[in-house]
């Protein structure tokens, strides 16, 4: 039984990040970060830091503590990789943010181009900031229930929105091409699974309502896909006929 539940909680950690790890190559692959939202990797980020700052004062399961560093990882190092293969440069002459500074925060301008920027530093430093926060008002209001509930419902409701990002991305672009198949087949039964537990253990409502949405969400992205799929599925260009894929994660070479 030790051994049964070693391997669930080592799925429970390496699991969630497959679909990233498969993201994070088909950028590489692609050279091109376009089909993926950044503000996917943001959510989690926030969602997951503030987990972990609140296992500090509400003791859960060691494995969903290191599941949330893995994935805060994982988006760390998907971010960079979409920033590094981007073609955009809001700032090609001089970006003021590529060298990492704290003071960032205080200047307006980096504020506009919130999640936006085109230089990593500047991610890390609202991440450096969302730590340094939490910290502070966990030595302060730590001992305290209302702000331990507080805490771990925002993490709870930040990650609910996790795929609204995306399904905005494929909406705008009208198509799912550099949207990793494997991501989104790991979010819908990641998400099934996980509504599915809180439902068999009888969770506060909260927790089942996120799960619902989320899922809803997931399945929002599959029709939406499923769409751009059968409306696009013959671009006619002159008298040459293109065919699109559907969930594309990679391109031919």
């Amino acid at each position: 039984m030790a051994f049964l539940k070693l391997l669930i909680d080592i799925g429970m950690v390496f699991g969630p990040i497959i679909g990233y790890v498969d993201q994070y190559f088909t950028v590489k692959k692609t050279n091109s970060s376009k089909g993926f939202s950044l503000a996917v990797s943001g959510i989690l980020l926030f969602s997951n830091i503030i987990r972990i700052f609140y296992w500090v004062i509400e003791r859960f399961e060691t494995a969903l503590l290191f599941q949330a560093i893995v994935m805060s990882i994982m988006q760390i190092l998907l971010l960079n990789i979409c920033l590094s293969v981007s073609i955009s440069n809001e700032f090609p002459i001089d970006n003021p943010y590529r060298h990492f500074s704290l003071m960032f925060v205080f200047d307006k301008k980096y504020w506009t181009k919130f999640w936006s920027w085109t230089s990593f530093n500047a991610y890390m430093v609202v991440i450096s900031w969302l730590c340094i926060v939490v910290f502070v008002l966990n030595i302060i209001f730590g001992h305290t229930s209302a702000y331990s509930s507080i805490l771990g419902s925002l993490a709870l409701g930040i990650e609910a929105t996790l795929g609204i990002p995306q399904l905005l991305k494929i909406k705008e672009q009208r198509s799912s091409k550099g949207f990793s198949k494997t991501l989104l087949l790991t979010w819908v039964l990641g998400d099934s699974f996980k509504t599915a537990y809180y439902l068999g253990n009888h969770s506060p409502l909260p927790f089942i309502y996120c799960g619902c949405f989320q899922l809803f969400i997931d399945f929002l992205i599959i029709l939406l896909c499923v769409h751009y799929w059968n409306t696009q599925q013959y671009t006619i260009t002159g008298e040459h006929t293109q065919e699109q894929q559907p969930f594309i994660g990679s391109e031919e070479d």
